[in-house]
């Protein structure tokens, strides 16, 4: 909502997007402004110069100045004395030269070992710096000094002196190229201290000093006859063109010297021949001994009037080193030229007359004026509008007579003035540098109009979206995200909260939210967890319970957007009140939940209804599928019952008469054995072999008529009905007793039989009443089936199956639990509802009657009022579960 948001966001993009240029741009202008320092220096003919005094101050002058720095001083290191001496200091802030102080050794011992060892001492924070700190208390501090940059001054290979440069304010980062124009100013003072020391003491120094200069001299000599004949070198030359000095002597000096140098050196030296003792500043090249060429410098004196010299004396140093760092301080002018030339922004300089100096193609552009016709003219009758250009002016003056800064390097919006008359907003961005004296203004504009045309349109926008906020029908408030505060909020929301918008401004959604929320006790994390939701990119959507200034709470719907920010996270809420729609959904929820409620009810009603009814239904089914199969099983039982008696009687005659027969044909043996002499030949072996056929035959008569008795007696048994009255029993001493007998006879018939057991009886099965020896029968019957199934498995598949029959009791709520699984087999799923079948088996012929699972199903369920059930798998196992209740049921007879 801030109508400043747009102006500040559209600021930022452009710092942003200049940023680079302008660090590059502002080096730039450094080196020029050195450079141009340095080339006025170069002008002056220190060898002539008849006041070095003025010379050093106005090097501390330029240097100062170049260097935007308060004072800078040229001290002389007096080495036997132990101090230093100064020969010269400017204060920019005042304009004033000084002269005479002195520091001492005893004082600054480690700002002196410093310079003894030829250290150039950068600090950055003098206070902090160990070679500067000794001066905080009694020279720092007092003059406000925060960073120093120090540089030796070399003569003859020891330093003679120090250049200081002396910076007041905060802490100053001293960069490279101020060091490297640190450098050459101490160059420039190391030529004006000796040179003027050569020049005033005449020829007799210089005579003596042939033979004194140490070894470790920067600066070389050499003397040459009128032929240009080299008479005398000093030793150092082997350091500088590494040459040996037997090598050079009587030598020419062409021998040297660069060709296109030959006639430059020649024009120059022939003049002095004609004028003894005079000096004169020459620059040639001489070859070094590796074939390269090095540039050199030289102030030579006409010393052939002395009688000991009688030659012009060559007094030079390499300049090479120099010579390349300018040609380095040139390329970076000509791609300075080349970037301001090229950059997107017009580029306009001026001296301190207010004359055009620099005029870029862009400015051509931005103001209609080429560059020919801008350089030379006045800068306020091109560029700046008339009802203007006083003010202009008038500032201009001010700024040469105070020095003021202010408005310079930093960007500011002016009205700039095109040459077809119109008149448009511009931004600029003026440097000030110091070069000779002389003060020289740099100017980098850009047009804005377009800018300004955006920022309008923007501000406009931003007008109708203040006024639709305004004039909306809910409360809207913008949050800050880091703050969790309001910063904006229209009238509804003053409304809303009975806050003013300023009061609101000092408050956030934690302050008017209510204790109790419809998701539970409001806590600040189910705020903030909403507005994740929306910082996102969702838009949250959910009730509110909120507070006015009175503390009452206020039911809203609130919707939360993120907003575009640069810099910042903003939240817009729209808060609705939402009483009255409550209050309407309370009356037609109580409506709706009183109609919902008969609903329901008549519903549930009905619904129980129908599972009583579904219930008893499924009992009669029971109930008829149980009677289906008693009537069947009653009417098989009357129909074997008289089946049974009927074969009965003559099955009696067949048994009794096989039996009969078997006795006597025993006896005829007996008599025939007796009085078989009697009887020759083969008629008695035949009468033998007759009697034996009879007796076996009559064996097999008796073996089938006691197995058809059997069946007829199981026949008359499944018919007969119940057989005892039921009493209490154990049932796992039951089941104990059975399997026991039923394992042991399985055992007796193939002793080859080897089964598993796994017995699982439950101990707190209390006594149930059964009729026990039935109920054994059912036992006996079941594990019989159980190891037959599991043993012919076993048979079948061989190898290492473990044949294995479980045996589990279990007590339940109203009743007790058999089970009888094995893992034979099994019973397919096509015959397994037959298996209660009279006569159905599924045993080979002669193994089974049929009758052992219609009997335990007669004796269970129609005795005893339980239930049987068979769960099995082909091939896996086969489980048969029988469940008796605890207390006697009504099975349709008394007891």
């Amino acid at each position: 909502m801030n109508d400043k948001a747009g102006i500040l966001s559209s600021d930022s993009h452009i710092s942003k997007d200049s940023q680079a240029r302008a660090h590059a741009l502002a080096l730039e202008q450094r080196l020029r402004s050195q450079n141009s320092a340095l080339v006025e220096l170069s002008k002056v003919n220190v060898s002539e110069d008849k006041d070095p005094e003025a010379t050093l101050r106005a090097l501390v002058e330029v240097a100062a100045r170049t260097l935007d720095c308060d004072r800078v001083g040229i001290w002389r290191y007096e080495r036997t004395a132990g101090q230093l001496y100064q020969m010269a200091l400017f204060q920019r802030s005042t304009g004033e030269f000084t002269s005479g102080a002195v520091l001492r050794r005893t004082d600054y011992p480690a700002y002196f070992a410093a310079i003894d060892e030829d250290f150039t001492i950068v600090a950055h924070d003098a206070h902090a710096d160990p070679r500067t700190a000794e001066f905080s208390v009694s020279y720092l501090t007092p003059l406000g000094i925060s960073s120093m940059l120090d540089v030796p001054i070399w003569d003859r290979g020891e330093v003679i002196g120090v250049v200081c440069h002396e910076h007041v304010g905060a802490p100053r980062e001293w960069q490279s190229d101020e060091e490297n124009f640190a450098l050459a100013i101490a160059k420039f003072a190391a030529i004006v201290l000796d040179t003027a020391s050569r020049v005033g003491a005449g020829s007799v120094r210089l005579r003596e000093s042939l033979q004194e200069l140490p070894d470790q001299a920067l600066d070389h000599t050499l003397v040459v006859d009128h032929n240009h004949r080299i008479t005398y070198v000093t030793p150092t030359i082997q350091r500088a063109l590494g040459y040996r000095t037997e090598e050079m002597l009587y030598k020419h000096l062409d021998t040297y010297v660069h060709p296109d140098d030959y006639a430059t050196l020649n024009s120059a030296l022939l003049p002095r021949l004609e004028s003894p003792a005079t000096s004169h500043f020459l620059e040639f090249r001489l070859r070094h001994r590796e074939g390269t060429w090095r540039h050199i410098e030289s102030v030579s004196v006409n010393l052939m009037g002395d009688p000991d010299i009688q030659g012009i004396v060559l007094h030079f140093r390499d300049a090479t080193e120099r010579k390349v760092w300018e040609k380095a301080i040139r390329e970076s002018e000509q791609r300075n030229s080349a970037v301001i030339e090229n950059a997107l922004d017009a580029f306009v300089s001026m001296d301190e007359s207010g004359i055009v100096t620099g005029w870029n193609g862009q400015a051509e552009v931005v103001f209609g004026w080429p560059r020919e016709s801008a350089i030379g003219k006045d800068l306020s009758s091109l560029i700046v509008p008339e009802r203007l250009r006083q003010a202009h002016v008038d500032g201009f003056k001010r700024f040469l007579q105070t020095g003021n800064t202010e408005r310079m390097r930093r960007r500011v919006e002016l009205t700039g003035l095109h040459r077809d008359g119109h008149e448009f907003p511009v931004e600029l961005s003026v440097t000030h540098s110091l070069v000779g004296g002389s003060h020289t203004f740099s100017a980098f504009l850009r047009d804005i109009s377009e800018r300004k045309a955006t920022e309008k349109a923007l501000h406009e926008s931003e007008e109708r979206f203040r006024t639709l906020v305004e004039h909306a029908p809910e409360a809207i408030v913008v949050i800050d995200v880091e703050t969790l505060k309001f910063v904006d909020a229209n009238h509804n929301a003053e409304r809303l909260f009975g806050l003013s918008r300023e009061q609101l401004m000092t408050v956030g959604p934690l302050e008017v939210s209510a204790t109790e929320q419809s998701v539970g006790t409001y806590n600040s994390e189910l705020v903030h967890d909403r507005i994740r939701q929306a910082l996102s990119g969702e838009s949250p959507k959910f009730e509110w319970n909120c507070r006015n200034a009175s503390g009452r709470g206020i039911p809203c719907e609130v919707r939360l957007v993120r907003l575009p920010a640069t810099g910042r996270q903003l939240i817009r809420g729209s808060v609705t009140d939402i009483r009255e729609r409550k209050w309407a959904q309370e009356l037609h929820k109580n409506y709706s939940l009183t109609l919902e409620e008969q609903v329901a009810a008549r519903t549930q009603e009905i619904e129980a209804k129908n599972l009583e009814l579904e219930a008893t239904l499924e009992k009669l089914r029971q109930t008829q599928s149980r009677m289906i199969i008693q009537e069947k099983m009653a009417s098989l039982g009357v129909l074997t019952a008289g089946i049974a008696h009927e074969i009965k009687n003559p099955l009696n005659f067949v048994n009794n008469f096989a039996e009969l027969t078997v006795e006597l044909v025993d006896e005829a043996r007996v008599l025939l054995e007796k009085h078989g002499e009697k009887i020759a030949g083969t008629d008695g072996e035949a009468l033998f072999e007759l009697f034996n056929d009879i007796s076996q035959n009559a064996a097999r008569i008796r073996e089938h008529g006691r197995r058809a008795d059997g069946i007829v007696q199981s026949m008359l048994l499944h018919s007969r009905g119940k057989t005892d009255q039921r009493r209490p029993a154990d049932l796992n001493a039951i089941v104990t007793e059975f399997v026991k007998l039923a394992y042991h006879g399985m055992r007796a018939r193939d002793a080859s039989f080897r089964v598993k057991i796994d017995m699982r009886l439950d101990d707190t099965i209390p006594p149930i009443p059964v009729v026990s020896q039935d109920i054994s029968r059912v036992v006996l019957n079941l594990v019989n089936n159980a190891c037959y199934a599991a043993y012919e498995r076993k048979r079948a598949t061989g190898g290492e199956f473990a044949p294995e029959v479980i045996v589990q009791t279990t007590n339940k709520a109203d009743s007790v639990e058999f089970r009888v699984r094995d893992n034979g087999v099994g019973i397919p799923e096509d015959i397994r509802e037959s298996v209660f079948t009279p006569f159905f088996t599924t045993k080979p012929a002669g193994e089974g009657t049929g009758l052992g699972l219609s009997i335990c199903y007669d004796i269970v369920v129609s005795e005893h009022g339980g239930q049987i059930a068979i769960d099995s798998e082909k091939g896996s196992f086969t489980e048969v579960r029988i469940t008796l209740p605890k207390e006697l049921p009504d099975v349709g007879g008394g007891i």
